[in-house]
């Protein structure tokens, strides 16, 4: 008895290897694949050829998933996937490894809609009334050269008034070519570009708000961020985790280094749902150089010896103001050393410095000026004896 059914297994195993080593049979593995995902996705799903088998693991090409408006969230060039064949049949979808080379993935959210398009995606057009949302678990996620768009609508800040946030929306599209705007239907919307060297990651989970949103544990990432024609923030490794939850992204990065040189660890959160970003995010840096902040604050020094440092900053959103503490601050420049803590309080028109326990030895005062933007009012900044104006 026994070794009949090992007998049926193995002989059942050989059919299967040498079903899917064929092009017909790999025809049916695409055929399958297309129907048992995109049947439980609200979207289209496409395949274009395969190598490989159903057991040990296949190399697809050509891949992409699109709304049913056409409009692609993700396509790629070709990707190897080991999966669970019966998770597409029901409950999670579960991918135990899938390796991705020259993906673009397109995250977007028009101004006339209230969901980002993944969100819609991922809605099971047939859902169980008894059952819990579809999601998808990725066990190990490998990216490779690959580019993530982040397409939303383009309001104003909140802290101005109706007319000033008007007129800053008109002076964001007069500079459009800079911040990536682009005018569709229903208003206009403002790009953000995430340049994926490599990303290895430990673990993914993709689900609606009703199962927690997405998840990610990076192993390490190697990434360039760009939110306008500014040099982009370039990380050179990072761990940790990320969750995104209804326009709320937590992250914790035990540890991170970025081009200039600066390393050191970052906890917090920012929310999406305002009219701004509004950061809530306490960063320990070992180490920082200023021109690793040219992202933010193109003005600030281009050369890492420039400007660096060390110390302990919190960065903090409110509706009207945004605050930054430094506390244990180092930055040495080529003449001065300044060393204490301060707070930072940023208007929409005027800096104003507060709690400033700082001092200088030695201290050239035209390198701290050259850290200041031009245009606005900065009070409250003494280092030492001398009075920033």
């Amino acid at each position: 008895m026994l070794f009949g059914v090992v007998l049926s297994f193995v002989v059942a195993f050989a059919a299967v290897a040498a079903f899917t080593q064929t092009e017909w049979g790999r025809s049916r593995i695409i055929a399958f694949t297309v129907r048992a995902i995109g049947g439980r996705l609200s979207g289209v799903l496409s395949i274009g050829h395969v190598e490989g088998n159903l057991l040990s693991g296949a190399r697809v090409h050509d891949v992409a998933l699109r709304g049913y408006d056409g409009v692609p969230l993700a396509r790629l060039d070709s990707a190897y996937i080991q999966y669970r064949v019966v998770s597409f049949l029901g409950g999670d979808i579960v991918i135990n490894r899938l390796v991705v080379w020259n993906a673009a993935i397109d995250v977007t959210r028009m101004p006339e809609d209230s969901l980002w398009n993944y969100e819609e995606i991922l809605t099971d057009p047939n859902p169980d009334p008894n059952g819990r949302p579809i999601g998808i678990l990725i066990e190990r996620l490998i990216l490779n050269n690959s580019l993530v768009t982040i397409q939303s609508p383009v309001s104003g800040d909140s802290r101005r008034s109706p007319e000033g946030q008007r007129a800053e929306v008109a002076a964001m599209i007069a500079d459009s070519a800079h911040l990536f705007i682009h005018e569709v239907p229903g208003g206009f919307t403002r790009s953000m570009f995430l340049d994926i060297d490599s990303l290895s990651t430990a673990e993914v989970f993709i689900g609606g708000s009703e199962r927690g949103g997405i998840y990610l544990e990076a192993r390490d990432a190697h990434a360039a961020f760009r939110n306008s024609g500014d040099p982009p923030l370039e990380v050179r490794a990072a761990r940790g985790q990320l969750h995104v939850l209804d326009g709320l992204i937590s992250v914790e990065l035990p540890s991170f280094t970025l081009a200039g040189g600066s390393d050191g660890s970052m906890v917090g959160t920012i929310d999406m749902n305002a009219s701004r970003p509004m950061y809530d995010l306490s960063i320990d840096a070992d180490r920082f150089a200023l021109s690793d902040l040219r992202w933010l604050f193109p003005w600030f020094p281009a050369e890492p010896e420039e400007a660096s440092g060390s110390g302990h900053f919190i960065l903090r959103d409110e509706e009207d103001k945004q605050y930054f503490l430094a506390r244990d601050f180092v930055l040495e420049m080529p003449e001065s050393r300044v060393t204490g803590e301060f707070g930072l309080v940023m208007g929409v028109d005027s800096i104003g410095f507060t709690d400033v326990n700082l001092d200088a030895d030695p201290l050239k005062v035209e390198d701290v000026k050259r850290l200041l933007p031009e245009g606005l009012p900065v009070t409250g900044l003494e280092i030492g004896s001398a009075m920033i104006e």
